[in-house]
């Protein structure tokens, strides 16, 4: 999975009618696909990552943290 900065996506706002005040955004695939990456961890990604800790009540709760992203990063790098 890719996470973009949607923010840094070109686009075109389009009307529906000629005589309308309503207007869509267009954002073309070449955009979505050359847009830049951020570092996000998707909130499925954690829950799923908390659901298979069995060491949880026993490490402080910065280590778990380091520990995740260490995971997260390690994971990534195998994709």
């Amino acid at each position: 999975m890719r996470l973009i900065d949607a923010d840094k996506l070109h686009y075109i706002r389009k009307l529906f009618e000629e005589d309308s005040d309503k207007s869509e955004v267009v954002v073309f695939a070449k955009e979505i696909d050359k847009a830049p990456t951020v570092k996000a961890i998707p909130i499925e990604w954690i829950e799923k990552w908390i659901s298979e800790r069995n060491d949880f009540p026993t490490m402080p709760y910065n280590q778990h943290i380091w520990n995740m992203l260490d995971d997260w990063e390690a994971e990534r790098r195998e994709e």
